[in-house]
């Protein structure tokens, strides 16, 4: 996941197409796992 959203440049919805889900699932993901999205 944290993968995907590196190569997204932490963006949902890319990394969402890189996984196969929808942007709601990866954002689900990052809040079941902890992951802080990463502020620019």
């Amino acid at each position: 996941l944290i993968d995907a959203m590196e190569k997204a440049g932490w963006v949902q919805a890319k990394a969402a197409r890189i996984l196969g889900l929808t942007p709601r699932q990866v954002g689900y993901a990052l809040r079941r796992h902890g992951i802080k999205l990463k502020q620019f």
